[in-house]
Formats: C-alpha cells, sequence, structure tokens
C-alpha cells in the first residue's frame, strides 16, 4: 500500500534531520527540508485501535537535490500521484493529513492540531 516517505525519530536526531534521511532511505534521493507543513495529531485521524500507542506526524515540503531511485528493502517501489488519484493507503499516512499537508504547502499556513 502507498505512504509518504517517514518514519521515527531517532533520539538525538532533529525532526528536519530525520525527515531527510527517511526520503534518502525509502526513495534514494537526497532532499533539502525546507519547510514545515503541518503538525498531526494521529489518533484524530487513524481508525481506533490501529495503534496502542498514540502518535504526532510531521509533514515537511522539501526539494531534490541530488539522487537516483534507489531504495531500501523497506520500500518496493517510489511513483508519484496526484491527490485524488492516490491508491490504497497504508496504515502510515491519512488522506486527511496529506489533503491538510498540501493545502498548507499552497497557502502558506501550518496546520497543527
Amino acid at each position: 500500500k502507498y505512504s509518504l516517505p517517514g518514519g521515527w525519530c531517532d533520539v538525538f536526531d532533529s525532526p528536519k534531520q530525520t525527515a531527510a534521511e527517511e526520503c534518502l532511505q525509502e526513495t534514494g534521493y537526497t532532499v533539502d527540508i525546507q519547510k514545515l507543513l503541518g503538525v498531526f495529531f494521529r489518533d484524530k485521524y487513524k481508525p481506533k485501535m490501529q495503534s496502542l500507542i498514540s502518535e504526532y506526524v510531521l509533514y515537511f515540503s522539501g526539494e531534490i537535490i541530488d539522487g537516483d531511485n534507489h531504495f531500501s528493502h523497506e520500500v518496493t517501489e517510489t511513483k508519484y500521484f496526484g491527490i485524488d488519484d492516490l491508491p490504497e493507503l497504508s496504515i502510515k499516512n491519512s488522506e486527511i493529513e496529506i489533503r491538510k499537508a498540501l493545502e498548507s504547502l499552497r497557502t502558506g499556513v501550518s496546520y497543527f492540531d
């Protein structure tokens, strides 16, 4: 199922550093993380009991600055989709979060719960 690049932040790593590392691992691209788009309280967007822990997720925008479509064992394929053509999503992201992050990118206003 489809998901945006992402993962857990390691101890002593900044959110920006983690976002760039996850993009590299999961897509093969070096990304310059430029802006925080939103902070989402996952419990609002995920079906109940999907996870036993409460999560916050940060969405960033960035620009590809180097690399190629070479990814790690965590990913089977990378591909771009239009927001109205998304395939079935994994439990990692919700369409509501993705739409709100894209709205933030369009308006320049960060979203947070």
